[in-house]
C-alpha cells in the first residue's frame, strides 16, 4: 500500500549482515554474504560444502564397515555362525547407515553422488556374504568327493588291525564287526 517513495529500505553501508562470529554449519562454510535492494531488502548467502563433515560422518564408517565385513575372509569356513553373524550384521549395519545419511538430505528425483556410493558399499558388503554361500558350497562337494575317496581307499587296503580285517576281504564276520569310520 505505500510507495516506493513513502517506503525505502536501505542496508547499512558499513557491515549491513552481522553474522554471529562463533556461527558453525556442520555441512557447509560461508564464503561470501551479497546484499542487494530493490522494494525489500535481499542478502545472498554463498556457501561452499564443507569436505570434513561427510568425511567424517559418512565416507569413512562406510569404508570401515565394508573392511570389516572382509574378515570373514578370513575364518575358516567351518565357522559357520561366525560367518553369516559378520555377514548379515554388517549388511544391516551399511543398510541403517545409508538411511541415515538419505534422512539428513533433501529428497530429489535423482541419483546423487552419496547414493552411488552407498550402492557400491552395500554391493561389497553383499558380495561378502554371497562368496561365502558359494565358497561353502564348494567346500562341501569337495570334501564329500574326499570322504568318498577314503572310503574307497579303505576298502582297497589289505590291512587288519588287532585281528580284524579292515579291508573287508577276510571272512564276512570280521568284515561285518569292522566300523566303516575306522582306519
Amino acid at each position: 500500500s505505500k510507495t516506493t517513495t513513502e517506503l525505502n529500505l536501505k542496508w547499512s553501508d558499513v557491515s549491513p549482515v552481522k553474522l554471529y562470529d562463533k556461527l558453525k554449519l556442520p555441512q557447509f562454510l560461508i564464503t561470501n554474504v551479497s546484499t542487494s535492494e530493490y522494494s525489500c531488502l535481499k542478502a545472498e548467502f554463498y556457501l561452499q560444502r564443507a569436505l570434513g563433515y561427510h568425511l567424517v560422518q559418512s565416507y569413512l564408517p562406510t569404508i570401515l564397515i565394508v573392511v570389516i565385513s572382509w574378515v570373514s575372509f578370513w575364518l575358516d569356513v567351518e565357522a559357520i555362525p561366525a560367518r553369516i553373524t559378520l555377514g548379515v550384521t554388517t549388511l544391516l549395519t551399511i543398510s541403517s547407515k545409508g538411511a541415515g545419511i538419505q534422512a539428513g538430505l533433501p529428497p530429489v528425483s535423482y541419483a546423487k553422488a552419496i547414493d552411488v556410493w552407498m550402492g557400491a558399499c552395500t554391493t561389497f558388503v553383499f558380495s561378502a556374504l554371497l562368496e561365502f554361500t558359494l565358497k561353502r558350497k564348494t567346500t562341501t562337494d569337495t570334501v564329500n568327493y574326499l570322504d568318498k575317496k577314503l572310503v574307497l581307499s579303505i576298502a582297497s587296503d589289505d590291512r587288519t588291525e588287532n585281528g580284524r580285517n579292515l579291508s573287508g576281504t577276510g571272512p564276512p564276520e570280521a568284515a561285518a564287526n569292522t566300523p566303516e569310520h575306522e582306519i
